[in-house]
């Protein structure tokens, strides 16, 4: 296992104690998500420590709460009560990023 992995949540996260510092995986990004943070000098991405935290408090990420649209929803995509699952049954749903073949689990709603 390398320091990018997928965690028993389908997240995928980061191991800093496996790190080497080489940034490939920030090059990799297929979605461009990964920044250098500026104190250790370690690679991040989203879905870091502090939305973590949030999740298991029961919050929401930081992206849906501060979208001023109500565009973003986070939720369990096997909780078919979720409203990530409502919104994703409303309307014509595309996989952002699908063929480049990565499994995404991150949907747009392109229509009603």
């Amino acid at each position: 296992m390398g320091a990018s992995y997928i965690d028993k949540d389908g997240l995928v996260k980061i191991d800093p104690s496996l790190c080497i510092g080489c940034k490939y995986c920030m090059t990799a990004c297929p979605y461009g998500m990964r920044w250098l943070e500026p104190v250790l000098g370690l690679p991040e991405k989203c879905m870091g420590e502090e939305c973590q935290t949030r999740i298991k408090q029961g919050l929401q990420p930081v992206c849906v709460t501060v979208c001023p649209a109500g565009a973003r929803a986070f939720g369990d995509l096997d909780d078919p009560k979720s409203e990530i699952n409502k919104r994703l049954k409303s309307g014509r749903v595309i996989k952002l990023l699908e063929y480049k073949g990565t499994k995404p689990k991150f949907f747009v709603v392109v229509g009603r």
